[in-house]
């Protein structure tokens, strides 16, 4: 059977060759567990350097779900919620987790996966001075991602009103970064890992989405905040007897700077793909400028495309208008854009 191209997700393909060397060539050393090891030392000396935060600390947790429950778990109190757009991760493909920490979820409006500042602080507001907050549960954290869900970007202007909106009420600003390395190849990116590190109190930064086998650092810039992480991590399932091997994965990707390289192709070989729809003649839903495109086609358009490639349909706009998810991954070939675009081209004929 003739293999078709996969635009599914970012995580279909094991991992990054230097990740599997990294790993093979520890396979006779011995460490200690628990992410306690010079490797995870190593690896957090890096990213903090890289933060431009000496003085915070790095955890490193094998999958998205995990580390935002920890780390969202690790700042609030039993009666406090988390706020985050409609269309956030934890909202929904996390199949409750956060609620089953004991915190609910408080969603506001998606505006192309990206939360309004002001729309943030009525909401807090409203909490605040409505005359009801011993029955409702106290805004403590806002959650967003970096890229979101729909493949747009926090620009810096809007990163620092949402931050200062956060902050001047005493929430935590929380940002998931599963995709972080393909928002940060974007073109039209202006925020920077130290811009990040400066105005979240936590964030992560993805690796199983941008070439690692299996792992997430969890940034904290201000190391007071991880006094009682690890054993936070080990009532949630994720402290890892075998710890080296995540921040093994991560030195690997940060060594020769291929966590960057190889996820700011992904975006540009995206964005090709992006600009070949739009000259066909087909719309997006959402201007997504990361790894993430949404082309919306025909029916039996999509039928076509479905049928030639693995990738998801997002949306059904109407009985006969399909939005399509094309996600170009880290190990996306240039084979395989070449014959998307090819079959572009034919459509558009």
């Amino acid at each position: 059977m003739t293999r078709r191209p996969v635009f599914t997700n970012d995580y279909s393909v094991t991992a990054h060759p230097a990740v599997l060397a990294e790993i093979t060539s520890l396979n006779t050393r011995t460490f200690a567990g628990y992410g306690m090891d010079e490797l995870c030392s190593q690896a957090e000396s890096w990213i903090l350097e890289l933060c431009g935060t000496p003085s915070g600390c790095v955890r490193f947790i094998v999958g998205g779900t995990q580390v935002n429950d920890i780390a969202i778990d690790s700042f609030l109190r039993p009666w406090q919620s988390v706020l985050c757009a409609t269309t956030g991760h934890i909202a929904t493909h996390e199949a409750g987790a956060i609620e089953n920490s004991g915190h609910s979820i408080q969603l506001l409006a998606s505006h192309d996966g990206l939360l309004d500042p002001s729309e943030v602080e009525d909401f807090i507001l409203q909490w605040r001075d409505g005359g009801m907050r011993e029955h409702l549960a106290e805004p403590g954290l806002v959650c967003i991602s970096q890229p979101t869900e729909l493949g747009t970007l926090y620009s810096l202007e809007r990163l620092e009103a949402l931050s200062e909106v956060c902050h001047a009420h005493g929430l935590v600003l929380y940002i998931d970064g599963a995709r972080m390395g393909y928002g940060l190849g974007a073109t039209t990116n202006d925020v920077t890992l130290k811009d990040i590190a400066r105005l979240s109190d936590a964030f992560t930064i993805g690796g199983t989405k941008c070439g690692a086998l299996g792992a997430e650092a969890l940034v904290l810039p201000r190391h007071e905040e991880c006094e009682h992480l690890r054993p936070l991590m080990k009532i949630h399932g994720g402290l890892l007897a075998k710890g080296w091997l995540l921040g093994a994965q991560f030195l690997a990707l940060l060594r020769r700077g291929d966590y960057f390289t190889v996820t700011r192709e992904a975006t540009l070989r995206a964005q090709r793909i992006r600009r070949a729809f739009e000259e066909a003649g087909f719309e997006m839903l959402v201007d997504s400028p990361t790894n993430q495109i949404f082309p919306i086609v025909p029916l039996d358009v999509w039928e076509d495309l479905s049928s030639r490639f693995e990738l998801l349909e997002w949306e059904r706009l109407s009985p006969d208008r399909v939005c399509a998810r094309v996600v170009v991954s880290w190990s996306t070939t240039k084979e395989d854009e070449a014959a998307i675009l090819e079959w572009i081209a034919k459509v558009s004929k």
